[in-house]
């Protein structure tokens, strides 16, 4: 369990990946290997006309909400190594507010993640260890939006605020549509409660940039994802209730479950007092030094922007 202290940042970028809906962004293409062709890539998915519908709406409900608070739970296990992750969301994405809260445990270790954002600074507070002094990063906002005028303001607000895990769970839903094809649809149940089930996979695109090309499937890389889904007259519509993420571990023939999650306890369109939103939305460093994140996620924010309009171009 030496490996557990440099794990735990891992896993705590890992799930606020997950909560910025960019797990499984475009990866590099691979360079063609002589021999390599069609053959070595599984037949292209067939999309689900209904389930398709159905997550297009699920997003745009998601997306409309002013308010999104939920307890976010995470379980994943690579090789021997089993992990969660849980705690408290809450953000407003209009105004570009966020507080996040969350508790890792691997093992014996524990580590802690909190994120900030007052719409103007985005903090992040990150904690490996009882007792262990924790560091501090910052972001500001104002100047990633000036460095990124010139790029269409739509995009720029998107990617910003997917970046920054400052919009919801609707962006994780976005990519699911962006970079998977969803192929079936079914009725389940989940805590007692009818869902929706939907089934994706890579799209054709995403596949050739994963699969390598001998056609042998990576250990550990997810190819396949269940999401949960509130009923379109359920008691929160479409809201995201787990989401399970299959591929191979050891046998590339056998699928299993690697990462999973959940949102629970979900509670939109709340309203807070101003108090309230002082209180929840300000953080205060002290006089601890603050290491400036800005330039790197302007960095980030722009090849998102660019990723959105290659979208829209094709």
């Amino acid at each position: 369990m030496r490996c557990v202290p440099f794990l735990l940042p891992l896993i705590l970028i890992l799930s606020l990946l997950v909560l910025t809906g960019a797990i499984g962004q475009q990866p590099r293409q691979p360079t063609p290997q002589p021999g390599a062709g069609k053959k070595d890539q599984p037949p292209p998915p067939k999309p689900d006309a209904e389930a398709t519908k159905t997550l297009k709406e699920a997003i745009l409900a998601l997306s409309a909400q002013p308010w999104i608070e939920t307890t976010f739970w995470q379980q994943a296990t690579m090789q021997s190594l089993t992990f969660q992750a849980e705690g408290k969301y809450l953000a407003e994405p209009k105004n570009r507010r966020l507080h996040l809260d969350l508790a890792v445990y691997v093992g014996n270790t524990t580590g802690k993640l909190e994120v900030i954002s007052d719409g103007t600074i985005v903090w992040e507070k990150l904690q490996i260890g009882k007792g262990a002094r924790p560091e501090i990063r910052k972001t500001e906002l104002k100047k990633i939006l000036e460095a990124l005028k010139s790029v269409n303001q739509e995009q720029v607000r998107t990617a910003l605020l997917q970046t920054q895990s400052l919009a919801g769970v609707a962006p994780l839903l976005q990519n699911i549509q962006e970079q998977m094809t969803v192929t079936r649809q079914e009725k389940a149940a989940w805590q007692g409660r009818e869902v929706t089930r939907l089934t994706a996979v890579w799209s054709e695109a995403m596949t050739k940039g994963l699969v390598p090309p001998n056609g042998s499937w990576l250990p550990f890389l997810p190819r396949k994802c269940f999401l949960y889904l509130d009923r379109k007259d359920g008691a929160v519509p479409y809201w995201p209730y787990r989401i399970e993420w299959w591929g191979p571990s050891e046998s590339p023939d056998e699928d299993v479950l690697l990462l999973q999650m959940e949102f629970r306890n979900p509670q939109l369109a709340s309203s807070l007092t101003a108090e309230q939103i002082h209180r929840v939305f300000t953080f205060d460093p002290g006089v601890a030094q603050a290491t400036d994140q800005t330039r790197e996620s302007t960095d980030r924010a722009k090849n998102r922007a660019g990723q959105l309009a290659n979208q829209k171009i094709k």
